[in-house]
């Protein structure tokens, strides 16, 4: 827990909001904010995305596995005096806790592969189709596997926060067993912080077939939030809209 209490006072400074994700978001939504659409966020972290959301009239449930996450997402609200309806709540158990439709659901940062197999990742991205509205819209970010996998790519650009003194550095390891290590180190002037954790790298094809197998039909793949194309080879992240 020590580093999930480290890491989120400097999360917002290691990924900080970025408006081309949100707009993208925006652009996605079945309704716009003044219909009150309705939005589950997975995975929220500090909530910056959560509450941009609402205080763009949209009415946003965000949930993450993390109490000290939740409970920044839960201060960022109230300091900005909007609503934000928030839950500690393992993805696992989507539907045991929200009995309500959402117009959109989102899951970004990799949040979806720290599940630990594809049967895992069925049955959440199954919750999900069950807790959208008819024609609602799963926008989902993770990272690009195809390409980490095919050239056996072991580390992630490194992140540098000169003005606060921090570096966040992450590392794959790649494992018999088809997982990845992911070793992460932030270090914050003379302090440092190591965690390690199993991630499945969830590929462009099993993403495909398991999203047509839970019963989303209409979908896209996007290599960026700028709606370029996806391409296995070259894309950072892979992003998915699907429409139910």
């Amino acid at each position: 827990m020590e580093f999930y209490t480290e890491i989120s006072k400097y999360y917002d400074y290691i990924f900080p909001l970025s408006e081309e994700k949100f707009n993208f978001f925006k652009n996605n939504l079945s309704k716009n904010g003044e219909d009150k659409s309705s939005i589950l966020d997975i995975g929220t972290s500090t909530g910056s995305y959560a509450v941009r959301l609402a205080e763009s009239g949209y009415k946003v449930t965000a949930i993450d596995l993390d109490e000290i996450m939740v409970q920044r997402c839960q201060q960022k609200a109230s300091e900005a005096e909007i609503e934000v309806t928030t839950f500690k709540l393992d993805m696992m158990k989507l539907t045991d806790k929200l009995k309500q439709k959402f117009d959109g659901i989102i899951c970004i940062g990799n949040t979806l592969v720290h599940l630990s197999n594809l049967d895992e990742i069925t049955e959440v991205i199954s919750q999900i189709h069950e807790l959208l509205n008819s024609s609602g819209k799963l926008m989902m970010q993770i990272v690009n596997y195809d390409r980490i996998l095919k050239y056996k790519i072991n580390e992630l650009p490194r992140i540098d926060r000169e003005e606060i003194g921090l570096t966040f550095i992450r590392k794959y390891n790649f494992r018999k067993d088809n997982k990845i290590d992911f070793n992460t180190t932030l270090k914050v002037n003379d302090d440092q912080f190591k965690n390690s954790i199993q991630l499945y790298p969830l590929t462009s094809t099993e993403l495909i077939t398991v999203i047509e197998e839970v019963g989303f039909n209409n979908y896209k793949l996007y290599g960026d939030f700028n709606f370029n194309d996806y391409n296995q080879d070259e894309s950072g992240p892979l992003v998915l809209v699907a429409e139910k």
